[in-house]
């Protein structure tokens, strides 16, 4: 029952140089392209030689919330199998947030923008 803006929580389980890969409940995997990973690096320098900024935001083993962006069937060898592609950009994850709608006690996801000497810039998407 997944379908284009579900969001949900999964686990990385696979990281490659144009994809991640990630372990989704019910035994699904879905897929995460390169320019889905995330806002900051993409608009930022931190792609190294070969252009692939999904080691350098992700590692094998962690939560990560993803939204769905699109569910196709791939067929391989005669049976039906669904490829589940993901985004992780947090700008996918929080579009139409407000101040107005965070509250006390609220957990949201962020990345660390920089860090300075008195704390740190964080970014919500």
């Amino acid at each position: 029952n997944i379908s284009p803006s579900m969001k949900l929580w999964g686990v990385v389980i696979e990281v490659n140089q144009k994809d991640i890969i990630v372990s989704l409940p019910g035994g699904m995997r879905g897929f995460v392209r390169t320019e889905e990973v995330s806002d900051i690096a993409l608009h930022g320098n931190s792609k190294d030689n070969e252009g692939s900024v999904c080691a350098e935001v992700v590692h094998v083993g962690q939560l990560v919330p993803c939204m769905v962006l699109q569910v196709d069937d791939d067929k391989k060898e005669g049976k039906a199998h669904k490829r589940v592609w993901l985004s992780l950009r947090l700008s996918r994850m929080y579009k139409g947030l407000s101040l107005d709608a965070i509250q006390d006690g609220m957990v949201l996801t962020a990345q660390v923008k920089s860090v300075e000497d008195h704390g740190y810039i964080l970014y919500f998407g």
